[in-house]
């Protein structure tokens, strides 16, 4: 079985610690890694998620990487 690579897009630090330090580990026995990406400005207060917001924060993370 191939590996498969997740990147979860977070709002704040709580997400992405738990993705980090509970999900991530528990799923790679698997061959599944998660990655989570901060969506978002830094210190912007979360709760409100817009799909306006999250189309643009993902659309801009996508262009940062180079194999997508």
């Amino acid at each position: 079985m191939s590996s498969v690579e997740v990147y979860v897009v977070v709002e704040g630090r709580t997400e992405r610690t738990f993705i980090r330090d509970v999900l991530a580990p528990a799923l790679s026995y698997r061959d599944v890694f998660l990655y989570p990406a901060l969506m978002g400005k830094p210190g912007h207060k979360g709760g409100d998620v817009r799909l306006d917001r999250a189309k643009t924060d993902i659309g801009n993370f996508l262009q940062q990487r180079d194999d997508t």
